[in-house]
């Protein structure tokens, strides 16, 4: 679940919808049709809630890929 969350005018880079844009330490962001949209806090299943810098340095090298 994602519990904060800021809508970003548009995207760094011009990128089809649904792709996964993140430096795997500081942002993940999802670029929609006309923006992107950067998660700040999630919750995984079962899981506490994190910032996403907590949630980055816990995923595998080639886990957005």
């Amino acid at each position: 679940d994602v519990y904060k969350r800021q809508h970003i005018e548009a995207c760094e880079q011009n990128v089809k919808p649904g792709t996964i844009l993140t430096d795997l330490k500081n942002y993940l962001k999802i670029s929609c049709r006309d923006a992107c949209i950067s998660i700040d806090e999630l919750q995984q299943a079962g899981k506490k809630m994190m910032n996403i810098q907590e949630f980055l340095i816990g995923l595998k090298d080639n886990a957005l890929s």
